[in-house]
């Protein structure tokens, strides 16, 4: 079992508008923006990242990271590793 308690204290857990974190599309621009800005003053930002990078989620922001980028990112780690 993955241990993501951590998610109750991040600035996503309780934020009107939870669709943010999903929008991960060319269409949805000001969402993408709104939904980094966010992440980037959130207490768990370390955590938030690096649960999506080691458990590769695959779709959504984690820790203002988008999935394209998270792809990146774990295909470089693989290369390096």
């Amino acid at each position: 079992m993955r241990n993501i308690g951590w998610k109750t204290r991040g600035s996503c857990a309780n934020h009107p508008k939870p669709d943010l974190w999903h929008s991960d599309s060319p269409g949805n621009g000001w969402e993408v923006r709104l939904a980094k800005t966010i992440c980037a003053d959130c207490p768990v930002i370390q955590e938030c990242a690096e649960y999506s990078i080691t458990n590769e989620e695959p779709w959504g922001i984690w820790a203002g990271i988008t999935q394209n980028t998270r792809r990146r990112m774990i295909r470089a780690a693989r290369r390096t590793a």
